[in-house]
C-alpha cells in the first residue's frame, strides 16, 4: 500500500485514547482498501471507533480524514461512528 503505515494507524488510536482530548489526521484515506488481505489495520480502523464509541472510550477523539480523490474512498469507512461527516473545501484560483 502506498505511503500508509498501518502500525501507526493502530498507534495513533492508542496515544489518541491516551492522550484525549485529541485529533487524529489521516491523510490520502483513499488509498485505504478494505478488500486487502494484508490490512490488517484497515479492519482496525473501520471495526475501532465504532466500537469504542460504544464504550465512550473514544467520545473526546476527533477523526479527520483527507482526500483530493473522494469517489476512490471505500465505502465500508463512511457510516455513523465511523467517518460519517464530509466537508468540501474548494481553493479559490487567484
Amino acid at each position: 500500500m502506498p505511503e500508509i503505515d498501518w502500525f501507526f494507524i493502530t498507534l495513533r488510536f492508542e496515544l489518541a485514547k491516551a492522550m484525549s482530548p485529541c485529533i487524529i489526521w489521516i491523510s490520502n484515506i483513499h488509498d485505504l482498501d478494505v478488500n486487502e488481505p494484508n490490512d490488517l489495520s484497515l479492519g482496525l480502523l473501520v471495526n475501532h471507533p465504532s466500537r469504542d464509541c460504544e464504550r465512550c472510550s473514544t467520545k473526546n477523539i476527533l477523526v479527520i480524514a483527507y482526500t483530493h480523490i473522494p469517489p476512490k474512498v471505500d465505502p465500508a469507512l463512511i457510516a455513523p461512528n465511523k467517518l460519517n461527516m464530509c466537508i468540501k473545501i474548494r481553493r479559490l484560483l487567484e
